[in-house]
């Protein structure tokens, strides 16, 4: 029968194999026992096990002490992480253990990484700590910011904040962790840098010649109100007056219908402003004329131009008002003409010329959608081929106003338009520049 070893014989395997046994109650060889290794790591095997050269893991679910080994390995090899878990599972080295770092920061991470020193950021995808370490980053670093978001999907996806002043903004976690913050503080602290006194900001006004309608100031980029000495509102900022003059007329400034009127009353025009909205110089504007009451459509671009009431110009230029008033005619012989020139006579033939060129413009060889019936000899003096389809030709509407503004209005001929098919297909180019 084998002989039972004795305690300090027991203490002898454990020495000879690197181990200094902790424990001093021996009941047989496959009592498991605490040792400590040279290192400091503490390791539960039996005699029976040692002989066989079983050596004992340090960091393993069937050692006990794996936790505190953890621990003694962290602070042995200074990395600067605390351990939370209390309990090694099953799948050892790759089961995931949950460190604290000296900042704060929760890191769920395996063992094995710690070892191979595959250090994890804090802020990262698959951990679940991730709101509550951009939480412990503000309060580290004094950002005196608030994350709403519950949830973190990645470093780009936009997370909702809240600064100091109360402003609410997305951003991703990625440009907050760059410096990047409120757009909003961000462009008040850049208006308050480019603010002037309020005496300097009037002097500016005045120079650009408009008397500052302002007793408050904040910056650059506020718009204030001036006026001309004609009485002309702007709204413009000062930044703006340093280098360049105010619109009196446009969809920015507030005062344009204002200044519309100021304008009517300037110039003694008897036209009423029946609009209370500008939108810009190109879209119409309600007018009524006071002298024939009027109501008609215009827009301020063409009023500027000169244009006016139209219905008041048709009944100013009747009659022997009319610049092509002949009066060597008769009224019978005007009304003939007035027949010819808008009765079926002239649909008929318009049509049959569209009929015939199939509406292709006989110059550019172009179907359009606006397009001419043209005169080769011209309507005015050439009578007998008023409505002759042989004297007419088909253009588009572009063709036509070239050839009239080369050639003029009456007066005209088939070897005119030869010729201006002619130019036209030889040096296009250049026939267009010379017109415009």
């Amino acid at each position: 029968m084998r002989q039972k070893l004795t305690i300090e014989e027991v203490r002898i395997e454990f020495k000879k194999r690197g181990y200094d046994l902790l424990e001093n109650i021996y009941i047989n060889n496959r009592t498991k026992m605490k040792a400590v290794n040279q290192e400091g790591y503490f390791i539960s095997t039996n005699v029976n096990n040692l002989k066989l050269n079983r050596i004992p893991k340090i960091f393993y679910p069937s050692n006990p002490y794996t936790i505190e080994n953890i621990k003694l390995y962290l602070i042995k090899n200074n990395i600067p992480l605390e351990l939370f878990s209390n309990k090694y599972k099953y799948k050892g080295m790759k089961s995931k253990l949950l460190f604290k770092s000296n900042e704060g920061y929760l890191i769920p991470t395996t063992l094995d990484n710690i070892i191979q020193n595959h250090y994890f950021s804090p802020f990262y995808t698959t951990n679940e700590y991730t709101i509550y370490n951009i939480n412990i980053y503000l309060s580290n670093n004094n950002i005196p910011y608030k994350l709403l978001s519950k949830k973190y999907t990645n470093n780009k996806n936009k997370l909702k904040w809240e600064c100091d002043k109360g402003h609410v903004f997305k951003m991703n976690w990625l440009n907050f962790y760059s410096g990047n913050r409120c757009s909003i503080c961000a462009i008040e602290n850049i208006k308050d840098k480019l603010k002037f006194p309020l005496d300097e900001a009037k002097q500016i006004f005045t120079n650009a010649g408009y008397e500052p309608l302002f007793e408050k100031y904040n910056n650059q980029t506020e718009k204030l109100t001036g006026k001309t000495k004609e009485g002309y509102l702007i709204f413009s900022t000062v930044e703006r007056l340093k280098n360049k003059k105010a619109p009196l007329f446009h969809k920015a400034n507030p005062y344009t219908i204002h200044n519309i009127v100021l304008y009517l009353q300037i110039n003694n025009i008897n036209i009423k402003l029946l609009s209370n909205k500008y939108i810009g110089n190109k879209k119409p504007l309600e007018w009524e004329c006071n002298e024939n009451n009027h109501k008609f459509k215009m827009s301020w671009d063409n009023f500027l131009q000169g244009q006016r009431c139209h219905a008041c110009y048709l009944e100013s230029h009747q009659g022997v008002n009319h610049p092509n008033y002949k009066s060597s005619k008769t009224d019978k012989e005007r009304m003939f003409n007035r027949y010819q020139l808008y009765g079926e006579n002239m649909i008929n033939w318009r049509i049959n010329i569209f009929i015939r060129d199939n509406r292709i413009c006989q110059c550019c060889n172009i179907k359009k959608k606006n397009i001419n019936a043209h005169h080769l000899n011209s309507w005015d003096w050439s009578i007998d081929e008023r409505f002759n389809i042989n004297n007419g030709t088909t253009l588009c509407e572009d063709c036509h106003k070239l050839f009239h503004k080369l050639y003029g209005r009456g007066n005209n001929t088939k070897e005119q338009y030869k010729e201006f098919v002619k130019k036209f297909n030889e040096n296009q180019d250049n026939i267009i520049n010379k017109v415009i």
